[in-house]
């Protein structure tokens, strides 16, 4: 089983996104989005709620581990 943080940078890696990219989109710091892939902090539901959006994923999803088993680019054009 994956922690949370194990997930975040997984699903960071696979859009091909930084952390001032995760940044842009979430309005979460660069050094608590590194804290919280290294485990090291326990995210606020807020927090959390803005990183599933991000993802395209729901708060249950990114808590519970959905395991991504492709990319997970999300297209953004209207």
């Amino acid at each position: 089983m994956t922690t949370l943080g194990e997930r975040l940078r997984e699903l960071r890696n696979r859009q091909d996104w930084t952390l001032r990219d995760v940044a842009a989109r979430t309005g979460v710091s660069i050094g608590h989005q590194s804290d919280m892939e290294r485990d090291t902090v326990k995210p606020s539901i807020d927090v959390l709620e803005r990183m599933a959006d991000a993802y395209g994923l729901t708060l249950s999803d990114l808590l519970c581990g959905v395991r991504v088993t492709g990319p997970v680019k999300l297209d953004y054009s209207i």
